[in-house]
This record gives structure tokens, sequence and C-alpha cells, in this order.
């Protein structure tokens, strides 16, 4: 390339090599691959002139960029400060155990600035700043009774430990148990969400079942169904069954109007002339579903699970009563006891709006069976028959 220097020369006296001068010989960092074209193929090409101005080349520069030095052979390299292996932690759980606390701990740290602030939320029981998620996620780090023994018998350097040892370390200096702390909060708020939705449940379950009461298009409509199936088993029935008429029909009946199948018309069964003469007759029944919105949320309601879960909702509350009185008769944390109080005082009455909620159901679904002639009707079977039928009806 032009006017580069020459390399050195070799000294005089014999053949000198590099470690005996303890010479670093400066090398490339990487190899540039590229193709080379044969020397015959240079003839009488832009490669084969010279070029007449040519190029200097500052070799500091060069080897300052793209060089490294090789260090004598047989004359091992001193490590530098910055090369120094990293400090292990120290660590008194399973590999296995700390990185996953570890993990779970990097989520929460998201959120709260140190351990404490997470200790703080789950002992005043904090349900602003920690959901049933978190608990859930909380409950599996916790240390166990073994672990807890570790943190409080290390004496070692704080600075030595792994994150979820100096977590563990943190949780064991409380006067009570976090993980029954964590249990309780837990309990506490799945009774919450458990009562509001029984309770908004037997809602719909009594709004269904006044509703199918008071909705006249629903009984026109039942009543035009069972006329027109009076249609079909009596007044075109063989000569044995004329007249023999039904007052009367089971609402299981009404699904039976769709086997009834046209002899010209593919498309056409009971039902959906029945549908077809409503449209053109009476179309105010097809306001129907208007008056009877409630039941297609209450047919998946069923009354004898709601009584069950009433059950473990009043099992659960003696758990939460007993753990009351034992933050009553310790020496606990006083957010503790008090949000304990407070929840407790709020889930008894919400278990007994639940209650009173479900005998009122009763009463209206039995009622709903008596006006359609099924006293031993369940909730669930009725309003899933008129709802189908209805839903249907409106199809066709």
């Amino acid at each position: 390339l032009g006017s580069i220097p020459p390399p050195p020369p070799m000294p005089q006296g014999g053949v000198t090599t590099e470690a005996s001068l303890n010479l670093k010989r400066v090398t490339m960092k990487g190899r540039l691959h590229w193709k080379a074209l044969p020397a015959n193929l240079v003839e009488n090409t832009m490669w084969s002139a010279p070029d007449p101005a040519g190029l200097t080349i500052d070799t500091s520069e060069f080897e300052a960029l793209f060089c490294k030095a090789e260090s004598p052979k047989g004359s091992p390299q001193k490590q530098s400060k910055e090369s120094k292996q990293p400090t292990k932690n120290v660590s008194f759980l399973d590999l296995r155990r700390s990185n996953n606390v570890s993990i779970a701990l990097n989520r929460f740290l998201k959120v709260f600035a140190s351990f404490d602030e997470i200790i703080d939320a789950l002992m005043s029981m904090d349900s602003d700043t920690l959901c049933l998620d978190d608990l859930y996620m909380l409950q599996r780090l916790l240390p166990s009774d073994e672990e807890i023994e570790f943190a409080r018998i290390y004496k070692g350097s704080s600075s030595q430990l792994g994150k979820a040892e100096r977590f563990f370390i943190e949780i064991a200096k409380l006067n009570i148990s976090a993980k029954v702390v964590c249990e309780n909060f837990i309990l506490i708020l799945e009774h919450k969400e458990k009562t509001q939705t029984l309770f908004r449940e037997l809602h719909d379950v009594i709004l269904a079942s006044k509703e199918v009461i008071d909705s006249q298009c629903l009984r026109e409509l039942m009543l035009a169904a069972r006329d027109v199936g009076n249609m079909a088993n009596s007044n075109y029935a063989p000569g044995a069954r004329m007249n023999q008429t039904a007052r009367g029909i089971t609402t299981d009946s009404l699904e039976k109007l769709k086997d009834i199948k046209s002899t010209k018309a593919k498309d056409m069964n009971l039902l959906s002339f029945l549908a077809k003469n409503i449209r053109e007759k009476r179309p105010h029944l097809l306001n129907v579903s208007k008056e009877t919105k409630h039941i297609g949320v209450a047919r998946f309601i069923d009354l004898d699970a709601v009584a069950n879960d009433i059950g473990k909702l009043k099992q659960g509350m003696q758990t939460i009563h007993t753990f009351e009185n034992s933050l009553a008769s310790g020496n606990a944390f006083a957010e503790t006891l008090t949000k304990v109080n407070e929840s407790r005082e709020e889930l008894d009455q919400g278990l007994l709006s639940c209650t009173n909620a479900y005998k009122k159901a009763l009463e209206a679904v039995k009622s709903a069976g008596l006006y359609f002639g099924e006293k031993s009707l369940k909730s669930s079977e009725l309003f899933s028959r008129l709802h189908v039928f209805i839903t249907e009806f409106q199809q066709d």
C-alpha cells in the first residue's frame, strides 16, 4: 500500500526470539475474509497499474484500532483488578428454591420499593396494593417453619446473602407467622368475592321468578303454544283421540313443538309455524325477551350449589373468627388485628345477606313453579326451558 514502512530489521548477533526480548507481537484481532484475484487475471486491469499518489498509513493508529498485543510465550499474564472473580453469595436455601423466590420477588419489587414495604402491605392486609393473584404468589414464596429457623440462626453478613435469603431474614423478625396472615388474608378476600357473587346470583333468581309470573307476553305465547299443540293432538288426530285437549302443558313440552315436521315444507315445524302466525297476527308477543331479561342468567344458577357454597362460607368464617381471637390474645400487629376486625364484621353482614336472599329465592322459585303448575321444579330447569323456548321462538 504505497509507502507503508518496512518492518524493523532483525537484531544482529544471531536469531533473537520475541520471548527473549520480552517483546509483544502485534496482530490483527480478526482476519479479513476477502477473495483475491489470481495473478493471471490481474494483468491489463485497474489493478495492474500502481497508484501514483500512494497512501501513507499511520501504523500506530492502525495497530490501536485493529490489532491486539500477544503476550510472550511462557510469560503468564497478571490478572487485573477488573478481572477478579465476583464474590459468591452465601445461601442457606436450596439453589432452586432460592432462584424461584428471587424471581417472584422481582415482580413485587417493581411495585414496592423494599422488602419492608411488601411485608407492611401483607401484615396490614392492604387489599389496595395486594390482590388475590399477588397473595397466591406471595403464599408460595413465604418461608416454611424450617426456613424461618435457618434464617434466625444465620449469623453472617447479610451483604453476602442472596435476595431470597435476605427477604426470609426480614420475615423471621416478625412475631407472628406471615404465612398464617397470608392464608387468612386470602380467605377474607375470597369470601368477599364469593359473598358478592352469591348475592348477585340470588338476586337474579328472584327477579327472574318475578318476571316469568308478571310477563303477559310469555303467558299469551305459552297459551298459543298449547292451542297449536291441541290442534295437532286433537283436532287433526285420528278418531280415537279427537276432542282430547290439554288445558295446560309442562314446560318441558314446549321443546316438543319442533318435533312435529311439515309434510310439505322442509324447514317448517310446529314451532316455526306458531312463530310465523305470531309475527303476522300478534307481533307484540315478540317483546317477551324484554319482559324476561333475567332468565338467561338465572338458568345457570343451581340453588343446591348455592346452599353448599353458603355452608362453606360459614365454615370459613369460623376459621377467620379463630384467627381474630388468636391475634387479640397475642402480641400481634395492631394494623393486622384492626383489619381482621373490620373484614370479619363485613363478612358476617355479607353472609347474613346471602342467607336471607337464599330464603327469598327459594320462595320466589316455588311461586314460579306453582304458577306453571309444577311445584317441584328446580329453578335452573324452569328458566332453562323457558329460555330455550323464547330464544328459539324468536329465531324462527
